[in-house]
């Protein structure tokens, strides 16, 4: 079955669109104007861990505006969320999860509970959009392709944006192809991948 690939929420004019979008925020540095795209365009937002230090640090200038970019869910092994971060999202009420489980990663254990959400809301199936993951540390980088590449086997659209990059995978006859597109909000330039 084929799909239409856009990265149309990375617009602004299509803010809230008919596309059910779950967000993951990692531990990567991101600007708050992609930030505020990606918030905008989902209407769940799950932080990985010390994502959670990187949404609370962005609005270092405006800390009123914390109380209006709060996530659903702070969830993974809690070796990297500080404690102050912690304390300021759970005295809001986000509920924070620690998953001490060393068989998955920060990101796998939230998009384990975007399925659960899923099992829960039986009707809606969410594109995924993860903040970070292709840049920083190379093990990191080599674990989000990975993770899109496994991912695209069971779900329509997983997409892994940062500053510099909007990363997701293609399905073709005979291999999977991830694409890359240089970000700054979609400028034109593209590179793609095959794997097989």
């Amino acid at each position: 079955m084929a799909f239409a690939w856009n990265v149309h929420f990375l617009q602004k004019q299509d803010v809230r669109s008919e596309t059910a979008r779950a967000l993951i925020i990692l531990n990567q540095p991101f600007s708050r104007e992609l930030f505020i795209r990606v918030w905008d365009a989902c209407i769940w937002c799950a932080c990985a861990d010390g994502g959670a230090n990187r949404l609370y640090d962005l609005f270092d200038d405006e800390p009123e505006l914390r109380m209006v970019y709060l996530p659903h869910l702070i969830k993974g092994d809690l070796d990297s969320i500080r404690d102050d971060v912690r304390s300021f999202y759970q005295s809001l009420g986000v509920p924070v999860v620690h998953d001490a489980g060393q068989d998955s990663t920060d990101l796998m254990k939230c998009v384990s509970a975007i399925e659960e959400k899923e099992r829960t809301e039986r009707d809606v199936k969410y594109d995924i959009i993860i903040l970070g993951g292709l840049g920083g540390r190379l093990d990191q980088t080599i674990h989000t392709l990975s993770y899109l590449h496994k991912l695209r086997k069971t779900r329509k659209r997983v997409f892994a944006v940062t500053d510099d990059n909007v990363g997701w995978v293609l399905d073709a006859v005979r291999f999977h192809t991830f694409f890359a597109s240089s970000n700054r909000f979609n400028d034109p330039t593209r590179a793609s991948m095959s794997l097989k």
